[in-house]
């Protein structure tokens, strides 16, 4: 969360009108961070994690809604949260056996 926050105040440092250069310091992704702005707006910028894409999920869409379904149960139904990234190590402990 804290990384999108950086991409999305560097962006909008750089529509106030300050160069690559003073918004960047020493970070040398910005001119990426402005590319994915560029070809789908603050939807793309937030899509991305740090360190490229990574693995594909197993799962399709609707499955991983119902993932995040099921956090939102568990949380209702005990109180505890769960991040859906969290529930994904979670299912494997759990088990079969």
């Amino acid at each position: 969360m804290t990384e999108v926050r950086t991409r999305l105040h560097a962006l909008w440092l750089l529509r106030q009108g300050l160069g690559p250069t003073a918004v960047a310091g020493s970070r040398s992704d910005v001119p990426q961070w402005l590319r994915w702005y560029r070809s789908g707006g603050p939807a793309e910028v937030r899509s991305r994690r740090r360190g490229g894409q990574g693995t594909l999920s197993y799962f399709t869409s609707d499955q991983a809604e119902q993932v995040a379904a099921v956090r939102d149960w568990i949380e209702a139904q005990f109180g505890v949260v769960y991040t859906v990234g969290s529930m994904y190590t979670l299912l494997p402990r759990l088990g079969s056996g």
